[in-house]
């Protein structure tokens, strides 16, 4: 087995350009082999009808458990680098996992014993700050072994019950408009059990200002993008934790001002998008209430592209400076393709 390798050189017009020297290194091989073993239950007898799911380094195998309990996988693939993950289920069942290490002989006699799937409740009380109960607030508990989220909003009370939680430590979470949660609550769940816990929601900042436009431009094609980047000191980690990374978006109103609700403390990237202008961004680090910002766009100026009557329907790829590879520079490219005319313009 050879490890792929690829390099980039820039073309010159008219010359002759000499690519860097490849060389081919030797990669760890992937080794087959067999694992066998037993499912039982608590009690020692065989789980017959149970599955075995093998998570390997190239995909994933299963195995279907005869009535005697016994499993086999007759040619797993590992190595060096490889460990593998051994999951057995049955319904009514919580799965058994094991981690195997890197191996390359095989593997006989492994034993998986599987305990009866046992459930409780939670009764979750969520305050602000100030010790006050809030109603409408959305609690979720993990997904278990069996990939069920369970979740549910706070009553007038400003309690939520969770039924039928898989025993064993799960992570809660909570979400209001107008506030965060600092960090998720880990907490056990006893089978057969009602447990009663408490999460504290945080205020939540807002991000506002106004874009300052062009003469003669619409509101009503500006974009902005509020983009969690990450915790203002990454080795703190009492930092405020982030249930939702992905990006806030916002339109401005005819005045060019917006606003950004419910924002965690962090670092963000702002930017601001309207075609034919320039993008505008900046770093910003949310901790406390902020001062309204200012963005201004600009617009661009206009390149004319000719390749003459011979470049008619040519891809041409306009890239940031220095940026040579389209796919690193993925995000940032604008594409246009020539008319039969050989010429094309990018506004």
């Amino acid at each position: 087995r050879l490890l792929a390798l690829q390099h980039g050189i820039e073309v010159a017009e008219n010359t002759k350009s000499q690519a860097a020297a490849f060389k081919l290194a030797s990669g760890a091989h992937a080794e087959r082999f067999s694992i066998s073993g037993q499912v039982l239950l608590a009690d020692g007898s065989p789980a017959g009808g149970a599955a075995v799911t093998l998570l390997q380094s190239d995909g994933s195998a299963e195995s279907n458990v005869s009535d005697d309990g016994n499993f086999v996988f007759t040619e797993a693939t590992g190595g060096p680098g490889r460990p593998l993950r051994m999951t057995a289920s049955l319904q009514g069942y919580r799965p058994a996992s094991i981690e195997l290490p890197a191996k390359t002989t095989d593997l006989h006699n492994l034993k998986l014993f599987l305990q009866k799937q046992r459930f409780g409740q939670l009764q979750v009380s969520v305050k602000n700050a100030q010790g006050a109960l809030l109603r409408n607030a959305l609690v979720s508990a993990d997904p278990d072994e069996s990939q069920q989220q369970l979740s549910a909003r706070t009553d007038r009370s400003g309690r939520a019950q969770l039924k039928g939680l898989a025993w064993g430590r799960r992570k809660l979470s909570a979400s209001l408009a107008g506030y965060y949660l600092p960090q998720p609550l880990e907490v056990d769940v006893v089978p057969d059990k009602l447990s009663a816990v408490e999460l504290s929601l945080l205020p939540a900042f807002s991000v506002k200002g106004s874009v300052d436009l062009p003469a003669g431009t619409d509101p009503q094609q500006v974009y902005l993008f509020l983009v969690f980047v990450g915790n203002e000191n990454a080795a703190n980690t009492d930092q405020p934790w982030h249930e939702n990374q992905s990006a806030l978006v916002t339109r401005v109103d005819s005045a060019g001002r917006f606003i950004f609700s419910s924002v965690q403390p962090g670092k963000y990237s702002l930017s601001a998008q309207c075609p034919g202008l320039l993008m505008h961004a900046l770093e910003i680090t949310v901790r406390e209430q902020m001062p309204d910002l200012s963005v201004k766009l600009l617009r661009g100026q206009a390149l004319h592209v000719d390749f003459g009557a011979s470049g008619g329907g040519t891809t041409v790829y306009l890239l940031p400076p220095g940026s040579w590879d389209k796919q690193r520079a993925a995000g940032s490219i604008t594409v246009s393709q020539t008319a039969a005319t050989g010429r094309t313009n990018f506004e």
